[in-house]
């Protein structure tokens, strides 16, 4: 397996993925390994963001380090910097230091070009985590636009399931969900519920465990039909008096 894919194998799969004539395809465990950790690689808007975000300066880097040849193996860039040092101390002229130099400027470039590698594959991760974010936003604002159809539509909405959505707010159309008999936000990121909660009179369970609520609103006491609460894995340190209101 190349070095350069098993160290840098989201920017190896990319690479591939523009120009498959120039760059070598990922070995299979290792794509699989990759699709695992990355699984929304094939999405077409993860895809560009990830492609784009290629730097034009690491293709030039690349192309100037395939002239000029492999990398200096490391014994030799050990001696060639110890020979530069004792003809710096010692004054005399040596014939081949210019070869040392050339070695040592070698090793830099590749070394350089290893950064560029490390900073190129860090920032491709944080993009598609940034595209899969967004993505998965859309998703979700699909589900929410859905769920709300269907009610205004006619249709009774009793289950409503959005755990591990990533979801920063809470949609307050649901409180129009007069119907709803169990809600699930488990698992997303919520700093706050709104009183509009309070629409939900046929409640009976509210499982907004793992997330980031520091309280409660007060509204909470209104769901009397509130059977089971689940607020475990958040940042409260007590519930509101209004919750003793609720069966």
């Amino acid at each position: 397996m190349d070095l350069t894919q098993k160290e840098f194998p989201l920017l190896s799969f990319l690479l591939f993925h523009l120009d498959p004539n120039s760059h070598p395809p990922l070995p299979q465990e290792l794509e699989q390994s990759l699709r695992t950790q990355f699984p929304h690689l094939n999405n077409p808007k993860v895809l560009s963001s990830l492609t784009q975000a290629i730097p034009t300066s690491f293709f030039q880097t690349q192309f100037l380090l395939k002239a000029l040849g492999p990398r200096p193996d490391p014994d030799a860039v050990s001696t060639a910097r110890i020979k530069m040092t004792q003809v710096q101390e010692s004054g005399e002229v040596d014939k081949e230091v210019e070869i040392y130099k050339a070695v040592v400027r070698m090793e830099e470039m590749h070394e350089e070009y290893a950064r560029q590698l490390r900073e190129a594959e860090d920032r491709l991760v944080g993009i598609y985590r940034n595209a899969v974010g967004e993505f998965e936003n859309d998703e979700v604002n699909g589900e929410v636009v859905a769920i709300l159809k269907a009610a205004e539509s006619g249709s009774v909405v009793e289950n409503v399931d959005l755990s591990g959505r990533q979801l920063r707010l809470f949609p307050e159309a649901f409180g129009r969900l007069h119907g709803l008999l169990l809600l699930n936000l488990s698992h997303n990121q919520l700093e706050v519920i709104p009183d509009s909660i309070a629409g939900l009179v046929k409640l009976e369970e509210l499982d907004v465990s793992s997330n980031l609520l520091v309280s409660l609103p007060d509204s909470i006491g209104l769901l009397r039909n509130l059977k089971v609460l689940n607020v475990s894995g958040n940042k409260l340190t007590a519930l509101p008096e209004s919750v003793a209101l609720c069966r």
